[in-house]
C-alpha cells in the first residue's frame, strides 16, 4: 500500500465474480485533499461505494462517491451545505500486463495503471470530486429575497 493511501484494494482478495467495497471518507482527508478549493468544511464526511470486477488482467471499478460539505453561497454569502453524489468508473491495468494504455502515459479514457498488488484510488476519487464541485455554489433550497437583505 502506498504511504498515506486511504482507498486501496488488494487485488489478491478480489474473487473472480467481483467484490463490493464501502470506504468512509474522513472529513480530515477531504479537507486535506480539497484544501485549494472554496470548501469550508466537510460536514459529515461521506462514503465511497464501489464494485471491483476482474476482467482478465484488468480490473473494472464502478461506484459512487457521496460527500457533504459547506461552501459560501454566491447569492446570499451564507454557509450552504452541499451534497455531491459523484459516479466513479475506471479500469485499472497492472504495470506491464496490457496494451490498453501505452507505457508511461496517463489517458483520459478512464484507464489507469497500478503497480504491485494494491490498487490505490485516492487520486481518482479526489479528481472525481473536484470535477463535480459547483463553480458558483448556491443554497440548495434557494435563497429568498428576505435572506438576501438580512444582517
Amino acid at each position: 500500500m502506498k504511504k498515506g493511501a486511504v482507498f486501496s484494494i488488494n487485488v489478491n482478495h478480489v474473487p473472480i465474480e467481483g467484490k463490493q467495497y464501502v470506504f468512509p471518507i474522513n472529513p480530515l482527508w477531504a479537507m486535506e485533499q480539497l484544501s485549494d478549493c472554496e470548501i469550508h468544511s466537510p460536514s459529515e464526511g461521506g462514503t465511497v461505494s464501489l464494485t471491483i470486477s476482474p476482467l482478465g488482467e484488468e480490473y473494472y471499478i464502478k461506484g459512487r462517491i457521496a460527500l457533504k460539505f459547506t461552501m459560501t453561497c454566491v447569492r446570499c454569502l451564507r454557509e450552504a451545505v452541499m451534497t455531491l453524489n459523484v459516479p466513479l468508473s475506471v479500469v485499472m491495468v497492472k504495470e506491464g500486463s496490457s496494451s490498453l494504455l501505452p507505457r508511461g502515459k496517463r489517458a483520459d479514457t478512464g484507464v489507469r495503471r497500478f503497480a504491485g498488488e494494491e490498487i490505490v484510488l485516492d487520486e481518482e476519487i479526489r479528481e472525481s470530486i473536484l470535477l463535480e464541485l459547483p463553480m458558483n455554489p448556491a443554497c440548495p433550497q434557494g435563497c429568498s429575497v428576505e435572506d438576501l437583505y438580512k444582517d
